[in-house]
C-alpha cells in the first residue's frame, strides 16, 4: 500500500524528516498549482490531502499526530490574522465619515427585517 513513497522509507525513517517532507510538499504543490499549472492552488493542496489520506498508512503515527497539531496551529494563526485585518479594515471604514449613511442603512435593515420573525417565535 505504501508503494508510491516506499522508496524513501528505508533512508529517511525519522519522524522529523517525514514531517518536513509533507510540509514542504504542501508548499510545493501550492506553488506548482499557482505558477506552473495555472490552476487553483487551494484545490491542488486539497487533492494532495486526498492523496495523503489514501496513503496515510505510510506515515508513522508520531508524524500523523504532529501534522494534525501543526496544521491546527496554522489554521488558528491564519484565522487570527484574517480577523485582525478585517477588524482593522472595518475600523478604518467606520472612521471615514463618508460611509456612515451606507453602514447605518445596512446595519438597520438586518434587525428591522427580522423583527416580525422574532415576534412570531417569541424571541424578544
Amino acid at each position: 500500500m505504501c508503494r508510491p513513497i516506499s522508496h524513501a522509507t528505508p533512508r529517511y525513517n525519522s519522524p522529523h524528516i517525514e514531517a518536513a517532507i509533507v510540509i514542504g510538499m504542501t508548499y510545493l504543490v501550492f506553488w506548482l498549482g499557482e505558477t506552473i499549472m495555472y490552476t487553483s492552488a487551494v484545490l491542488s493542496v486539497v487533492v494532495m490531502g486526498f492523496y495523503l489520506n489514501n496513503y496515510k498508512a505510510c506515515l508513522t503515527p508520531e508524524v500523523a499526530e504532529f501534522l494534525h497539531t501543526f496544521y491546527g496551529m496554522v489554521v488558528f494563526l491564519l484565522n487570527t490574522i484574517i480577523f485582525a485585518i478585517a477588524g482593522g479594515k472595518l475600523g478604518l471604514l467606520l472612521a471615514d465619515s463618508s460611509y456612515h449613511p451606507i453602514l447605518l442603512q445596512y446595519a438597520g435593515e438586518v434587525p428591522i427585517s427580522h423583527v416580525p420573525l422574532s415576534h412570531h417565535v417569541r424571541y424578544t
